[in-house]
């Protein structure tokens, strides 16, 4: 897969940073998230954007995200499905960490924006 950039993801690559972006946002990723990730995207968008997502600070993640979805014209359904994805991956664990916290009521700003 191709290295990418800010917003040339597809919408399957971009779940999958979304999502693993979410799962380090507490810095400690944990099996049952990253179990939790891949029964929602394909191994293939998993471990094609893996390296993207190491290589990125938290603030480039976020500004990649918003990009994303600033250009993706998401409807207000899609957008709250994302929403409700994030949150469920953030609970995959079955703790909802500070950090996470925080995390969760950024991106849910930047989504439903």
């Amino acid at each position: 897969m191709k290295k990418t950039t800010l917003t040339q993801w597809t919408d399957k690559e971009f779940k999958a940073y979304l999502f693993m972006y979410c799962a380090l946002a507490d810095h400690i990723e944990v099996r049952e998230e990253r179990n939790h990730i891949l029964s929602l995207v394909d191994r293939d968008e998993f471990f094609g954007i893996l390296e993207e997502i190491e290589e990125d600070s938290d603030a480039q993640g976020l500004k990649k995200i918003k990009k994303h979805v600033k250009n993706a014209n998401y409807t207000a359904e899609q957008s709250q499905r994302l929403v409700t994805e994030v949150l469920a991956l953030f609970m995959a664990d079955g703790k909802f960490h500070r950090l996470e916290k925080g995390m969760y009521k950024t991106l849910h700003r930047i989504l439903t924006a």
